[in-house]
């Protein structure tokens, strides 16, 4: 596969972004509350995506969608809520020891929740993710896995 290196590189400057944001958060919750920090999260986002609207010219979202919308942004800011209060509790790395298994319970509530199968091999790669060691197989299962 032939990965276009500027959508990595801006890939990876999201990341460091979310990162630094995440630090100053960390930083600031010692003299400000949870809920001034998230305000400000959104209102700045809010300020930016304002500003990028003419510039990028996205597609509306269409008016049967607007609840599935709505509930999402609501989700979002709960979302937000949480993480920037137990980012202020919490040390920095335990924070995101946590936040990076997200991507593991979103696969199995997902696949809970909309009755998904699950092929073998992607149990297969859960199973040996999860267990967090290397397991000896054969080639043919190995590859099944990757």
């Amino acid at each position: 596969m032939n990965i276009d290196a500027r959508f990595f590189a801006l890939a990876v400057f999201g990341i460091a972004l979310l990162t630094g944001m995440d630090a100053l958060a960390k930083a600031l919750a010692g003299g400000y509350g949870t809920f001034q920090i998230v305000f400000f999260r959104y209102a700045v986002s809010l300020l930016l995506f304002a500003a990028a609207i003419p510039l990028l010219r996205p597609q509306w979202p269409r008016r049967e969608r607007l609840r599935a919308h709505a509930a999402r942004a609501v989700l979002t800011m709960v979302t937000g809520v949480t993480f920037f209060y137990a980012l202020g509790k919490l040390p920095f790395t335990e924070v995101f020891a946590i936040a990076y298994t997200g991507p593991i319970f979103v696969a199995l509530f997902g696949a809970l929740l909309q009755s998904a199968t699950w092929h073998f091999s992607a149990r297969c790669c859960w199973a040996r993710k999860s267990a967090g060691r290397r397991w000896r197989r054969s080639p043919a299962a190995s590859r099944a896995c990757w």
